[in-house]
């Protein structure tokens, strides 16, 4: 149950209180103890500045580069990069696609992602590259010999049956 008084939520270190009255724009809800604000009214606020962001490419870049940072940082991966380092190309250097930055239901298979050349060394400077998330996926965990492997397999296997039809 939460404090009912902002001064008690703060002495308790809780993050929220609720009084049980609304706020001026009506809404009955927690409040944030650091400074009193309505829950409902920052998640309003926090969608509108959203929306109306989603779309900038270089914002979008930005919070691409903050994930990527704090995810290696939670996973223990070695992480050296600034946002200056990476080249924020246009096209997939695999496929030739053109990379997606400013989609945010993805990923999707031309959305952009960071590639570790050697995923042994992390996110370092030098071996991260953007492609796009399906080249991505495909090379994931694979060995040059495994992907080889298929390639060999797909011809082998289409000629056979283009021979046949």
């Amino acid at each position: 149950m939460l404090p009912t008084t902002r001064k008690s939520a703060q002495q308790q270190g809780e993050k929220y209180y609720f009084t049980g009255k609304q706020c001026p724009q009506g809404h009955t809800s927690k409040r944030y103890s650091h400074n009193g604000v309505c829950y409902d009214c920052v998640m309003i606020s926090n969608k509108r500045w959203y929306d109306k962001n989603k779309t900038d490419i270089e914002w979008r870049k930005k919070r691409l580069f903050t994930s990527l940072m704090n995810r290696a940082i939670s996973k223990h991966i070695p992480f050296n990069l600034e946002y200056s380092d990476i080249e924020w190309n246009t096209t997939c250097p695999v496929f030739g696609t053109v990379l997606q930055y400013d989609l945010i239901d993805g990923p999707y298979d031309n959305s952009a992602s960071f590639d570790k050349v050697d995923p042994k060394l992390g996110y370092i400077k030098g071996n991260v590259k953007i492609i796009s998330h399906r080249a991505n996926w495909l090379k994931q965990d694979s060995t040059t010999e495994q992907l080889e492997s298929i390639i060999r397999y797909m011809k082998e296997h289409n000629e056979h049956i283009l021979s046949i039809t």
